[in-house]
């Protein structure tokens, strides 16, 4: 369910490069590379630069994404977009969280980040919208940069408000190619993670483990540390939030899908 931002895009690659595949389809290879670089600075940023490196040779090589580089789809953009916007919002949480002031270079390339997300697909605004829940959940104790944070969401919001009428239309009538889930949402998950992971079993059911498994033994290891503010303030944050980010939309979309127009 696309909306407007790749239309417009293909529409100016149309308009100056012309109707062939190699000129349709090279925003997607170059988004693609993109994301790998992001990627890595995503991981960086999180863990340090071996985590990056992984995360970046993962993007480079699996097949979900560099399918999705070499079509003239908005997905590669998505997931360049997911990229950025996650690594700016950390950096957005940690200014607001040491010092209680929303960091300037963070909030406006997260605020750009943000925004064209939501208009690229609406697994953008979802994305986006889970990304404002967790960092209301972070803030909650510092009514200061709570309330930075809500301007922040309160703008993106007001820039978004004019496809809103659209959007409405768009998800009363649903898409017709899409049913409703009528299985378990775990039986989903593996599903879609075997997807993502060249559609191995063996390797689905590895990384669904991995995620919670690595959640809980950073944990043991800052318990055992006895670095109780540490745990409260970064390890908990970096591991359950990855955990949030491989979890959360996959199960907020199954939701929305049972309840509402599947999507």
């Amino acid at each position: 369910m696309c909306i407007r931002d790749s239309q417009i895009l293909m529409w100016a690659v149309e308009r100056t490069a012309g109707e062939s595949a190699l000129a349709l389809r090279l925003p997607s290879v170059l988004f693609g590379i993109l994301s790998t670089v992001a990627i890595f600075f995503l991981g960086r940023s999180l863990f340090s630069w071996r985590e990056g490196l992984y995360a970046a040779a993962m993007i480079a090589t699996l097949w979900c994404p560099v399918t999705y580089s070499r079509i003239a789809r908005a997905y590669s953009l998505l997931l360049l977009l997911s990229i950025l916007s996650t690594l700016f919002w950390t950096g957005m949480i940690r200014g607001l969280r040491t010092t209680a002031t929303l960091p300037r270079r963070d909030g406006i390339l997260y605020f750009a980040a943000a925004i064209a997300a939501c208009y690229t697909h609406y697994f953008g605004l979802l994305l986006v919208a889970l990304q404002g829940v967790l960092a209301f959940a972070l803030l909650a104790t510092d009514r200061r940069a709570l309330l930075r944070a809500a301007g922040l969401y309160a703008a993106v919001l007001l820039v978004f408000v004019p496809w809103l009428p659209a959007m409405r239309e768009q998800l009363a009538r649903g898409p017709i190619w899409i049913r409703r889930p009528q299985f378990s949402p775990w039986y989903h998950l593996l599903h879609v993670w075997r997807f993502f992971f060249d559609d191995s079993r063996i390797m689905g059911r590895i990384a669904l483990a991995a995620a919670p498994a690595l959640a809980l033994a950073a944990l043991g290891v800052a318990v055992a540390r006895r670095s109780w503010r540490v745990l409260g303030r970064a390890a908990v944050s970096r591991e359950a939030g990855l955990v949030l980010w491989a979890v959360a939309p996959f199960a907020a979309a199954f939701i929305l899908s049972r309840v509402s127009s599947p999507i």
